[in-house]
């Protein structure tokens, strides 16, 4: 659609033209469409002109490109996603550094400097789209949240209780706080504040919002879009043996500073659950069940919650039983939310 990623360059019609008619191919075969804005796919200018969401120049660049496709695409178009997974955008892309845009962080600041300014270019073309275009288009506009859920290693120890409630924060709350409430969590301002200070530095690595800024974000969320494949063990620190019991191995991004190493806890896979092909997809539905009440006990006038990603990978020779026994155990598990 604008392949410098600046307005000003030029809008791509052949993208224009492709788009639409997709678009209206599905409408013609009776399917609504939901369009997502952003999918780990930035120009390459903008991240050489100035370091692409590591900067807040990429604000306003944003918003303009979202106004091209609301303008273009929203007459049909009633469900936008402003941006697909940002967690794994910011966290492999800006702090691992494992995949695009290759930027690993030693110093802990990247990945919540990435987020910041993902939820501010979230909230600008949120207001952007209710201002020139609820009206006459009548649309949603969210962003999609991806998270394992975070199961006590020992559902007895109030020390796991709270690392897994971490984890969950970390995940989840951390983006849809903001969106929900006008802030960050405190209990996670207070994490990342601590450990900044430990570290040395003035201030805290996680940025804080203006009050202006507090204002244009809080309430930039029509529904939760959920997006839960598996689930992960989790523990302390100081509690995980050396040696860990049934075999449970822990994770491979564990290191400080960084977002996970940020919440001093142990993630691992129980190796008794069902596995699929991906290393790290265990078919756990409970979990599914459990995140959505830990998400509506935290956010109860959200709008409602989609799940726009499950499942499990599977080989190609996989008889359509263990597939269907994937989807009807995770509806099964639907239908007890709240138990």
């Amino acid at each position: 659609m604008l392949p410098t990623g600046y307005v000003a360059d030029g809008i791509n019609p052949a993208g224009i033209d492709y788009y639409n008619r997709l678009v209206d191919g599905l409408l013609a075969e009776g399917i609504q469409p939901m369009v997502t804005l952003y999918h780990w796919d930035l120009p390459s200018k903008l991240q050489n002109d100035f370091g692409g969401f590591n900067s807040s120049e990429i604000i306003n660049i944003y918003a303009e490109y979202a106004d091209v496709m609301f303008d273009a695409l929203g007459d049909r178009v009633k469900n936008w996603f402003t941006f697909n997974e940002p967690h794994s955008f910011c966290w492999m892309g800006h702090d691992t550094g494992a995949m695009a845009p290759g930027l690993g962080d030693a110093t802990g600041h990247n990945f919540y400097r990435c987020a910041h300014y993902m939820l501010l270019s979230h909230a600008t073309a949120y207001r952007l789209y209710y201002q020139k275009y609820k009206e006459t288009q009548n649309g949603e506009v969210t962003i999609t949240i991806n998270a394992f859920w975070g199961e006590p290693k020992n559902a007895w120890s109030e020390e796991d209780i709270d690392a897994a409630q971490r984890y969950m924060v970390h995940q989840i709350a951390h983006w849809v706080d903001p969106l929900y409430y006008g802030d960050y969590p405190t209990e996670m301002k207070n994490q990342i504040g601590r450990l900044s200070r430990d570290e040395g530095w003035e201030t805290s690595r996680l940025p804080e919002f203006t009050d202006e800024e507090k204002v244009l974000i809080k309430g930039t969320l029509d529904y939760y879009a959920l997006q839960m494949y598996s689930s992960r063990i989790v523990t302390t620190t100081d509690a995980y043996p050396e040696k860990p019991e049934r075999d449970i191995p822990e994770l491979l991004y564990w290191f400080r500073p960084g977002w996970y190493g940020d919440m001093e806890v142990w993630t691992a896979i129980d190796q008794e659950w069902e596995r699929g092909e991906s290393v790290w997809l265990r078919h756990t539905p409970w979990g599914l069940r459990r995140m959505i009440n830990w998400i509506d006990r935290r956010y109860p006038e959200v709008g409602g919650i989609w799940i726009t990603e499950n499942g499990i990978s599977l080989r190609d020779d996989v008889t359509d039983v263990d597939r269907y026994q994937n989807i009807y155990q995770s509806f099964n598990e639907l239908l007890k939310v709240r138990v």
